[in-house]
């Protein structure tokens, strides 16, 4: 396998579950690159280490975004809460040419993740160009822990990374991992619990959603078992030593 990396779209989730999962990660030495959506203390935690973990942006370009009403503005306030930040998965994957070309021209983002090729092996990064003299790399990704709930037989092993070759991305929700979801109706009841504010969600609101037997929380243990793991970071650098 040339590149294992396990990223994390933070969705909102409230601060016991980043911390939650940012603990998971710490006790193994896993690096994992996280996807930002908001600030908050667990985000903060998670910059005091800079060795094991990544930060991006998710910035939500859809209606009703909290980031914002426009691309520039989106893309700024997700920068106020990254500064700096090279990496991103935009929120849904949304996407567009003239998106990705505001991406290049107003945020220092040179790695772009927002390529979902469910279960597609040996997949490569892609240079992108969004206009003139611009470019973004794009790093596809094959698994994703809401994607495989709908799968017809969903196989939470995820044994088929020992034979995985190319760029093997696997993206996670932290929300996930604590319900342990093997499907989304945990989920669902948890933000009916909360009135759809994820952020206000205590450990109290969980009781009864926590699957027991397969699911996210078993995905991720199996993925923080294997043995070499990259930053989004690591995969750049890597290519760009090729070049």
């Amino acid at each position: 396998m040339s590149h294992f990396c396990i990223t994390l779209d933070v969705d909102w989730a409230p601060d016991f579950v980043i911390d939650h999962v940012s603990e998971m990660l710490l006790s193994t030495g896993v690096k994992a690159t996280w996807m930002v959506t908001h600030d908050s203390p667990a985000i903060d935690r998670l910059r005091s280490f800079p060795d094991l973990f990544e930060l991006g942006i998710h910035p939500n370009f859809g209606a009703g975004s909290s980031h914002g009403t426009t691309v520039p503005e989106i893309l700024d306030s997700c920068l106020r809460m990254v500064p700096g930040a090279r990496v991103m998965r935009t929120h849904s994957l949304h996407q567009s040419s003239p998106i990705l070309d505001l991406v290049t021209q107003l945020t220092p983002v040179v790695v772009d993740l927002s390529l979902f090729l469910p279960h597609h092996a040996n997949l490569h990064p892609v240079i992108a160009r969004t206009g003139p003299g611009r470019h973004l790399t794009r790093l596809p990704y094959r698994w994703e822990d809401d994607h495989e709930m709908l799968e017809p037989n969903p196989d939470w092993s995820l044994n088929w990374l020992e034979q995985a070759s190319g760029l093997c991305i696997l993206d996670f929700h932290p929300i996930h991992i604590a319900l342990n979801s093997c499907s989304l109706e945990p989920y669902a009841e948890l933000k009916r619990r909360v009135g759809g504010r994820l952020q206000d969600a205590q450990p109290h609101h969980l009781d009864g959603l926590i699957t027991q037997g397969g699911g996210a929380a078993t995905a991720f243990r199996r993925a923080m078992s294997m043995p070499a793991h990259s930053h989004v970071a690591d995969i750049m650098a890597a290519i760009e030593g090729a070049a």
